[in-house]
């Protein structure tokens, strides 16, 4: 049995501040399966915009932040940019106001591993 990656969409729309504690509740835990995360800064406004910035530079290496500045854009545009950008074969969409329990990830991973 293979184990799945997860790779995690952010779409964050000027809530800065649940983003702070969304990135540090998901790598609280050190998941075996998580691998990439992207945030996506759907159309936040300057001041927030800077705040997300400045949240993912604390994460170097660990989060990318994908700007999306097209003005039809919105949640389900933002979740869409974020998959085109994945590279697991399982992808999480995490809101920012919600924070994962310790083993989420890999149990999610482990469902989807256990049978072809």
């Amino acid at each position: 049995m293979k184990t799945k990656f997860v790779d995690v969409v952010i779409p964050v729309h000027n809530g800065a501040h649940w983003l702070s504690f969304c990135l540090e509740e998901l790598f609280r835990f050190n998941s075996k399966t998580l691998c990439n995360v992207y945030v996506v800064n759907d159309r936040s406004e300057p001041y927030q915009a800077q705040k997300i910035r400045q949240i993912v530079g604390r994460y170097a290496k660990k989060v990318e932040l994908i700007e999306n500045d097209n003005p039809e854009g919105g949640f389900g545009f933002a979740c869409n940019l974020g998959a085109s950008q994945c590279l697991s074969e399982l992808i999480l969409f995490l809101n920012t106001d919600c924070f994962l329990t310790e083993g989420v990830l890999d149990k999610l991973a482990g469902v989807f591993s256990s049978d072809p």
